[in-house]
């Protein structure tokens, strides 16, 4: 988890969902079981910007993001990928 960083570190960072892969994605995890489900409301927050930031300084890739389920802790999917 990142701490508070000022918005003027990213907010004339532009994003750029990949809404297409992210319905794929969606579509694979849901023919594997799982109850995936894209969030129209979604707002990406400061964590997400600094890290497409670093990584990819001079503009934002095609990206897709992909929460893990709610009612698990971090324990939980940290335990889930170890498996």
């Amino acid at each position: 988890m990142i701490g508070f960083v000022h918005p003027d570190k990213y907010v004339n960072y532009e994003l750029n969902p990949d809404l297409e892969t992210g319905q794929r994605c969606i579509d694979v995890l849901r023919d594997g079981g799982f109850n995936a489900h894209g969030n129209e409301k979604f707002d990406w927050i400061h964590d997400t910007f600094l890290i497409l930031i670093r990584a990819f300084p001079q503009g934002c890739p095609p990206t897709v993001l992909i929460s893990m389920n709610q009612s698990f802790d971090p324990h939980m999917h940290s335990l889930y990928s170890c498996l």
